[in-house]
């Protein structure tokens, strides 16, 4: 039944038991019922919306879902209960081939199901950007703002408790986690009157002036910012911070708040050159970081938010971290990691938290982890799933942004091959990635990143001596970028690699939206020999100027001890 019958199921999420979420709310269903679309609901005690709340708008409640050629999720399908020869719309999380859900995707492959990600629709490219390798079109169906707003919330409460641990009792104390609230605006007035506490009490002065730094412009930091702005505040830019810490005369009744760009991040290596945001983007490598010089220093609290791969700098590393405190130049309290880049930006993110146990403490002279929030360090969340604590207003939103594409998909006909699905609007034609039992042409690299992936967990099972690695060992990161898939290009890179004996792991991907952009691939390697290295780099960026693609070194140095026992 992949052919459109206008039939549309939502189906009950089971994720986990904080995933209360839907692609629709009531409110949307009946409008979709008022167009001609018929709404299966299959009935949940867990969602946060009622059932009767979906009857009353004119959805069928009823456990089977099979009358429907289209099904509507949040979260993964469980493999068992997957209805062949339909249309799933999903947050798949299998476009970068991560291993936990290629099972998913094979059985979805047998069972002829058309699969549409929720991730992929994106904007049309404009006019004139259709071959621009850069440009990355805005995602169209997404939770990032209340993301941040969640984060936001959850991170002040936390703090609230940490602050009582060092001895000082706060209006943040007062703040309940994000899922306590019933829905957004019920948060904003527990906050604003918090803040109005703040304006009249005061913050405690040993701790003023109490400076809490953004990363990032996106939904996520907006969301964020939404939230902190209630708080009585003062926005400043980072290169006033020294000149704040300086001032005798503390305002201890608000927050300041810091947006930090790129250029509060990086500089250029070459001395007499001047920044260019451009050129940081496309060639990350002429830069160095700087943040843990000109920002870290001066703020008390890091809201993290910006996308980050691993071609560019880290925003703070460890060793960075742990020199400040060392040298008692930090004010550092926390970071709350909306990102939740595993060691990536931050480096100093060891553990993702939950809903149920959002914190944890980060020692960086240590380097230790501890879930006991009374001991010394860095108080650190990194919650990956935020916006399942506001279901009602994140699915309102989430809906909202789904609706326009729903009657058009409910009548589409999945039959056809890709390339003749002009029944479906552009947005969700280049989102799709299953279709007739393959691979869509946008996304038939997923299969080629299987086979990466195995070559690579082949080569980990490699036994190395690992004291004379720690001792002699050289690594480096390289950016690979070209066509890489279409060339060979990375099979022949890996060729190489195993060739010399080299260890290596893949730390991020980046692919071209289409068959004709190139893609990229961040690779870390390692070997005993410093001259194998040399060799290496020097026959990858052979190999990649052959077939048009190129080869940049990103970082470089002696033994890490991290890879060798990875």
């Amino acid at each position: 039944m992949s052919q459109g019958n206008g039939i549309i199921a939502v189906r009950r999420e089971d994720k986990n038991k904080w995933e209360r979420r839907a692609p629709l709310t009531p409110e949307q269903v009946k409008k979709l019922t008022e167009q001609g679309v018929k709404i299966i609901v299959q009935p949940s005690t867990r969602r946060c919306f009622a059932n009767v709340e979906y009857e009353r708008a004119g959805a069928i409640i009823q456990e089977d879902l099979s009358e429907a050629s289209t099904i509507l999720a949040v979260k993964e399908v469980p493999m068992n209960l997957l209805i062949a020869n339909r249309t799933y719309v999903m947050f798949s999380h299998t476009i970068k081939a991560q291993p936990a859900n290629m099972p998913l995707l094979d059985k979805m492959l047998e069972l002829n199901i058309r699969l549409i990600d929720y991730e992929c629709i994106t904007e049309p490219r404009p006019r004139g950007k259709e071959n621009d390798e850069n440009y990355k079109g805005k995602r169209l169906v997404a939770f990032g703002r209340f993301a941040g707003i969640a984060g936001m919330i959850d991170y002040l409460r936390g703090m609230g408790e940490r602050l009582l641990s060092m001895g000082y009792s706060t209006p943040l104390l007062h703040v309940a986690s994000a899922y306590m609230y019933q829905d957004v605006a019920a948060a904003k007035e527990a906050i604003t009157k918090i803040g109005n506490e703040v304006r009249d009490k005061g913050l405690p002065e040993a701790l003023c002036p109490f400076v809490v730094a953004f990363t990032g412009t996106g939904n996520v930091t907006q969301g964020a910012l939404e939230m902190f702005k209630l708080l009585p505040h003062e926005m400043i830019e980072a290169k006033d911070l020294p000149a704040l810490m300086a001032n005798p005369n503390k305002n201890c009744n608000v927050f300041y708040g810091v947006i930090v760009t790129c250029k509060d991040m990086v500089k250029p290596k070459d001395p007499e050159a001047e920044f260019n945001r451009e050129q940081y983007y496309s060639e990350p490598q002429l830069y160095e970081p700087i943040f843990h010089e000109t920002v870290l220093p001066h703020i008390s609290v890091l809201i993290h938010c910006m996308y980050w791969d691993r071609k560019f700098p880290r925003l703070v590393s460890c060793d960075q971290m742990e020199e400040l405190c060392r040298s008692n130049r930090s004010r550092l309290l926390g970071v709350c990691d909306i990102t939740c880049d595993f060691e990536g930006s931050v480096e100093f993110l060891k553990k993702f938290t939950s809903i149920e146990k959002p914190f944890y403490i980060y020692d960086p002279t240590t380097r230790e982890v501890n879930d006991d929030l009374e001991v010394p360090g860095v108080l650190y969340m990194a919650i990956d799933h935020l916006p399942a604590e506001l279901p009602r207003d994140a699915s309102n939103h989430f809906g909202t942004c789904l609706m326009p594409f729903l009657p058009k998909l409910a009548t589409s006909d999945g039959t056809r091959e890709w390339e003749d699905m002009t029944d479906l609007p552009d947005e969700l034609r280049f989102a799709c990635i299953l279709a007739n039992g393959k691979l869509t042409p946008n996304f038939r690299y997923i299969q080629r990143l299987r086979e990466v992936g195995q070559r690579e967990q082949k080569q980990q099972k490699t036994q190395f001596n690992a004291e004379v690695l720690r001792r002699t060992a050289s690594f480096c990161s390289v950016t690979i970028r070209g066509h890489l898939f279409d060339s060979g290009l990375i099979n022949r890179c890996l060729n190489i690699l195993e060739e010399q004996q080299a260890k290596f792991r893949m730390l991020d991907w980046e692919i071209g939206q289409t068959t004709d952009q190139t893609s990229s691939v961040v690779i870390q390697l390692i070997s005993a020999d410093p001259a194998t290295l040399r060799n290496i780099l020097k026959n990858l960026s052979a190999l990649a100027s052959e077939v048009g693609g190129a080869v940049q070194e990103i970082a470089s140095g002696p033994s890490m001890s991290s890879l060798i026992s990875a």
